[in-house]
């Protein structure tokens, strides 16, 4: 945790960033391209914005968390905004913090359309989302791999011509009668399955439909799908972004110097981040148990515990610890040394904030 006058020691990483008040209460909760230089602007001399002056005066702790990407972090941010409400970023943005993105499959041709609240009209909802950016990010992702319609109206029997959106590969032309109701339906349900971040299920549904193609001996089909699943897996190794599978995870790492030991604890529920606590200690000798302890009092500290804990090494108490949280938890928490994707995302992202936290004072 850094105050403000310890800025100048934030990474220049991607990441989320918290500031918290006098009484440990959440304030806000941002996203940067750069750590260092976007929190720095908030305590720039000459600010003129009472908003942001209320906040900067009223921060007393920084809490700041290293991503893999923007796109991670905005994602993580999203879900400290949701899970916490910080009054700050209602008050800081002139729109509605939350938005969704919808899409009303009732129509036969329904497009992915933005919305400011979620209401009972059997449309598929995905949020809500922080920021308008991570909104228009998602759908230009979607714009580029799945290419639903874009303009509003219904599709008539006379086709019409198709629009550019179509030529620039962004569209399928439904209008134009190029692609079917069926066949829209499967790109329906591939969104889907993107926007609730099922990545596997999504990839299964493309490999089969390319078997199928291939089956028909209409490669050139198939070779369109196998670009397609080419491009999502590169997409979804760059993103890092979870949702491979919806688990209630902590995940806990150490990073040691000659005098100090930096612990960081995130907590992960349905895998939206909700929640993250560090330590120091300087009892460097006994490494081994004070992490033991961290975990135990940070399992305690944590609202329904989760059934596994991820941790960066092997505990010389591990059974017992494992016994030790039970107790507390009141449930088994099963501690796991991860060493395959996704799990293995989320402990490296725990040993990245371990590690900067070295460089703090």
């Amino acid at each position: 945790m850094l105050s403000p006058g310890d800025l100048r020691v934030l990474p220049k990483d991607p990441g989320i960033y918290l500031f918290f008040g006098r009484g440990r209460e959440l304030l806000y909760v941002g996203k940067a391209v750069n750590l260092r230089r976007r929190v720095r602007s908030y305590f720039r001399p000459g600010q003129r914005d009472s908003r942001l002056l209320q906040l900067a005066r009223g921060t007393v702790e920084i809490e700041a968390v290293v991503t893999s990407s923007e796109v991670e972090a905005l994602v993580y941010e999203a879900d400290l905004i949701r899970e916490h409400q910080p009054i700050h970023n209602r008050a800081l943005k002139g729109e509605p913090p939350l938005l969704y993105l919808k899409i009303p499959v009732a129509e036969e041709f329904p497009r992915l359309e933005m919305a400011g609240e979620k209401l009972p009209d059997g449309a598929f909802y995905f949020g809500p989302y922080s920021s308008l950016s991570q909104v228009r990010l998602l759908q230009d992702l979607v714009d580029r791999h799945f290419q639903l319609r874009k303009r509003p109206g219904s599709i008539g029997a006379t086709p019409k011509r198709a629009c550019l959106n179509h030529q620039i590969g962004r569209c399928r032309a439904p209008c134009a009668h190029h692609i079917g109701p069926g066949e829209y339906a499967e790109l329906v349900a591939e969104v889907q399955d993107f926007l609730c971040g099922d990545e596997e299920l999504l990839l299964l549904r493309l490999r089969r439909t390319m078997e199928l193609a291939a089956e028909r001996l209409d490669f050139e089909w198939a070779a369109r799908y196998r670009d397609r699943i080419g491009a999502l897996r590169r997409l979804f190794r760059r993103q890092q972004v979870r949702r491979f599978v919806l688990r209630d995870q902590d995940v806990a790492a150490m990073a040691a110097a000659e005098d100090r030991l930096e612990m960081v604890f995130l907590s992960f529920r349905q895998s939206r981040l909700i929640g993250v606590h560090r330590h120091r200690s300087h009892d460097v000798k006994n490494d081994a148990r004070v992490f033991e302890d961290f975990l135990l009092a940070s399992i305690k500290k944590g609202v329904k515990p989760p059934a596994e804990l991820l941790v960066d090494r092997l505990l010389p108490h591990e059974a017992d610890l494992e016994l030790r949280m039970r107790r507390e938890a009141g449930r088994r928490v099963r501690i796991r040394h991860p060493r395959r994707m996704p799990a293995l995302h989320l402990l490296k992202m725990a040993i990245k904030n371990s590690q900067v936290a070295l460089d703090w004072s």
